[in-house]
């Protein structure tokens, strides 16, 4: 990304003598508003004194002070951003910035600013539903802010120096990685030189508060050097959808979602997301991706919305972890969850049929599988697993079953009596042995017939979706056993 946001700037360079900022003259000087905190000689006031005479900012008070060294909101901060490029609010309702934060009043001044910055991408919310309107802005989220514009509205930025500032702050270390390109935009181009170190360097104190004099410099700056997108015909987004239809979240857990916007020449392809309950599920994300957070048990809906309002929706049920395994439990958790107490060795703990049976429990679960004619389609199986295992076997096909690839299962076993084996005790389960085979250490094939997933969709690649799918709840593939036989089919809950 920072390529191509050095080639955003550096593919206009201004002379210098356009971009130099110039000290208003005479005639200006009479319409400068006088704020009686901003003496002549305040370092700021040639550009606290523009941005005024602009309408990007507006005096405090009764409007006689401007107040520079206090912080600037979020609100603050993405009202002057859209002022900035004079985006027209009335198409920006303030109703829904409400419906989509609980904190910003349908009747905020910002309000349609807020809706604005989110749709672009520019900003998200702070979780819980939540904006934080009044939450200070740090130096690094005002840079962060500014590429996010840049990127997603198809700005260019010329420089303001003659020649571009290569000199990397001393405190880069300490900036995040989502502001970095922001601050090397501002520091390249001279919008924002930091703070002399005093020994010939600078540092940008990217955790610091930007004020309203901080931001002042920044807004005259990009007045100058923003290009608006060219006169060319731009392309709407013209659909979204989000890759994964239907999503289980664990207790106190988290998961990632995608949305595709189409076409691929959209000009904006930024997402806004949302979530109908964030008491149960709360959603933070302003692109692509997003990260759901588990909250409390039950189900919301997760909308993810274009530029230009499109939206795509997907279920998420939150789960209580009473009833479903999780990756990172330890082995004595799982010898609680399963037996009610430690056990040495969970494969023989049942040694006959009639001691396993009493605890084990037939399901219903769907898959995918390929037709003669090469097409997909839904198979339902019938699958005997541990009673306190079934509801996490029930959750793992199910989102097997939602993967977009539709894996296909045409063999499928749980429950057996194997000796000394997970399927003993109803914990391990084998998908499509002829294509996942099991191979002794020298590789030869014992069970099954062949492992080939680039030609097989029957073959699960190993660290493949699948198996991902099945690590989330914990299992493990038998293809990690220290004895270095490897069975490609075999997951069970214990990794034995």
């Amino acid at each position: 990304m920072f390529k191509k946001l050095i080639a955003l700037f550096l593919c206009i360079l201004l002379s210098v003598s356009m971009l130099l900022y110039a000290v208003a003259d005479e005639e200006t000087e009479e319409e400068m508003l006088p704020y009686v905190d901003v003496g002549e000689d305040y370092w700021a006031r040639p550009y606290i004194e523009q941005v005024t005479q602009l309408g990007l900012f507006y005096g405090t008070g009764d409007g006689t002070t401007f107040s520079p060294e206090i912080p600037m909101t979020r609100a603050m901060f993405v009202t002057v951003l859209g002022r900035l490029i004079n985006i027209d609010a009335e198409q920006w309702p303030g109703a829904a910035a409400h419906r989509q934060f609980s904190d910003v009043m349908p009747d905020a001044w910002y309000a349609p600013y807020v809706l604005w910055a989110v749709r672009n991408g520019i900003t998200s919310g702070t979780g819980n539903g939540d904006f934080s309107p009044n939450e200070d802005v740090t130096r690094e989220q005002m840079a962060a802010f500014v590429s996010n514009l840049i990127m997603n509205l198809s700005y260019q930025i010329t420089s303001l120096n003659e020649t571009p500032n290569l000199q990397e702050f001393s405190d880069t270390g300490s900036i995040a990685s989502w502001a970095l390109d922001g601050v090397t935009i501002l520091r390249i181009t001279g919008i924002l030189n930091g703070i002399d170190n005093g020994n010939g360097t600078f540092r940008y104190n990217p955790k610091g508060k930007a004020s309203r004099a901080e931001c002042s410099v920044v807004f005259s700056k990009l007045k100058q050097a923003l290009v608006p997108p060219s006169e060319q015909e731009l392309i709407a987004p013209t659909g979204i959808s989000i890759v994964t239809p239907r999503v289980n979240i664990n207790q106190h857990g988290s998961v990632s979602l995608y949305a595709e916007v189409t076409p691929v020449e959209a000009f904006n392809k930024s997402v806004s997301w949302s979530s109908s309950n964030s008491a149960i599920v709360d959603v933070v994300g302003a692109g692509a991706t997003a990260t759901l957070k588990w909250k409390s048990a039950g189900k919301a809906i997760i909308t993810a919305t274009t530029c230009n309002g499109l939206s795509a929706t997907v279920e998420v049920t939150a789960l209580e972890n009473s009833n479903i395994a999780h990756a990172g439990e330890s082995y004595n958790e799982k010898c609680i969850r399963i037996f009610g107490s430690y056990v040495a060795d969970p494969r023989l703990v049942y040694q006959t049929y009639n001691q396993a049976a009493p605890h084990m429990k037939t399901i219903q679960v769907k898959t995918w599988d390929i037709n003669s004619s090469g097409e997909k389609y839904t198979r339902t199986w019938s699958l005997t697993v541990h009673e306190n295992i079934a509801d996490t076997v029930e959750a793992i096909f199910e989102d097997l079953y939602a993967l977009p690839s539709k894996p296909p299962v045409h063999s499928l076993g749980g429950f057996r009596i194997d000796g000394k084996s997970e399927h003993t005790v109803g914990l391990a389960i084998d998908i499509n042995p002829d294509e996942n085979p099991y191979v002794s250490p020298s590789g030869s094939v014992l069970v099954g017939k062949f492992f080939d997933p680039a030609n097989s969709e029957y073959s699960f690649a190993v660290g493949g979706e699948v198996e991902q799918v099945f690590n989330k709840y914990g299992f493990t593939r038998g293809i990690y056993w220290r004895n270095g036989y490897k069975d490609y089919m075999h997951f069970s809950y214990f990794g034995t």
